[in-house]
C-alpha cells in the first residue's frame, strides 16, 4: 500500500470521528430525524417500601411501609375479607400527609384488591399452611410487635375494615401497652377470636375506639361498642348511605371527606385527651 493510499484512509477515519462526535442521544422535549419527540423515560418513586415479616407460625407476612418521619405516630392499617394491602394504598397517602407513619399488611385471608395481589394468603396457600379469618390474628400480632419493636413510638394505632375490626379489637385486648387507638369500619358481631364471638372477648376495653360503617349496617357493632368502656368511644355515620369496610376512606365513595372529618376529630381527641361532647 503506498504512502498516498494510507494517508487518505487516515483522513477518512479522522473525518468520520468528528462527524460521530456531534451526534448526541436525543433529551426530553427534542425532536428525532423522523419528527417524533423523544421517548421520555420516567422511574417512578413509589412513596412506600415492600417488607417482610415473619408470622408466628413462621408463614411471611408481605406489608408496605410508608415512612413519615421517625418521630411520627404509626398506623396498622389491616383489610377486609377477599382484599389486600392495596385497599389502603390511597388512604396510607392521605395518613401519611397527615403525619403518620403507615404499615399496611396483607392478612393470610383474602386475594386481592385492585391489581395489588395478597401475597400473604398466596404463599400460604402454597405452603398449605391455615389461612381462614381467625387465622390471620397471629399475623396482626406479629405487625403489632414489629412495628414496636423496630420503630421508636409514641403511639400506635390500629385501623380494622370489616372481619379484620375483629382482629384490632382483640389486639385491643391482649396488648392494651402497645395499643393507643383502635379504628373499626363496618365491625361485626360475628367475627370469632378463639372460639369466641369478639363482642364478649371486649369486654371492659379502655383504649379509646372509633367505630363507623355505611348507614344500612349501622346496628351491626352497637352491642360491642356496649362493651367498651373508654372515655373516647365514638360512633360516626355520614349524611349520605356510605360504603361497606374502610373502602369508605376512598375518592370513589361520595361520602369519604365526612369519614375523614370523623377521622381525624377522633385521633386528635386521643392525641390531646379532649373529649368532644
Amino acid at each position: 500500500m503506498n504512502m498516498k493510499l494510507i494517508v487518505l484512509l487516515v483522513g477518512i477515519t479522522f473525518a468520520l470521528a468528528a462527524c460521530s462526535s456531534q451526534v448526541s442521544e436525543p433529551s426530553v422535549g427534542d425532536v428525532t430525524e423522523s419528527g417524533e419527540a423523544a421517548a421520555v423515560v420516567e422511574i417512578k418513586q413509589e412513596p412506600y417500601e415492600t417488607v417482610e415479616i415473619l408470622s408466628q407460625d413462621g408463614l411471611v407476612i408481605t406489608a408496605d411501609y410508608y415512612f413519615h418521619d421517625s418521630s411520627s405516630d404509626y398506623m396498622l392499617l389491616m383489610h377486609q375479607a377477599g382484599s389486600s394491602r392495596g385497599e389502603f394504598r390511597e388512604s396510607a397517602l392521605r395518613f401519611l400527609e397527615l403525619g403518620y407513619n403507615v404499615l399496611t399488611i396483607d392478612l393470610r385471608s383474602g386475594e386481592s384488591f385492585e391489581d395489588v395481589v395478597n401475597q400473604t394468603a398466596a404463599l400460604a396457600v402454597e405452603q398449605g399452611i391455615a389461612n381462614q379469618r381467625t387465622d390471620a390474628y397471629q399475623d396482626a400480632v406479629a405487625a403489632l410487635k414489629y412495628i414496636d419493636e423496630t420503630f421508636a413510638h409514641e403511639r400506635i394505632f390500629v385501623l380494622g375494615s370489616s372481619y379484620s375490626c375483629g382482629l384490632a379489637l382483640q389486639l385491643g385486648v391482649d396488648y392494651p401497652g402497645l395499643v393507643d387507638g383502635i379504628l373499626t369500619f363496618s365491625a361485626s358481631e360475628s367475627v370469632m377470636i378463639s372460639n369466641q364471638m369478639i363482642a364478649d372477648n371486649i369486654e371492659g376495653l379502655s383504649i379509646p375506639v372509633f367505630f363507623t360503617s355505611g348507614k344500612f349496617e349501622a346496628d351491626a357493632y352497637n352491642y360491642m361498642r356496649k362493651q367498651v368502656k373508654s372515655d373516647i368511644n365514638v360512633a360516626f355515620l355520614p349524611e349520605g348511605n356510605g360504603v361497606h369496610g374502610a373502602s369508605s376512606l376512598l375518592s370513589s365513595n361520595e361520602n369519604y371527606l365526612e369519614y375523614w372529618e370523623a377521622v381525624e376529630a377522633f385521633l386528635e381527641e386521643v392525641k390531646t385527651g379532649k373529649i368532644e361532647d
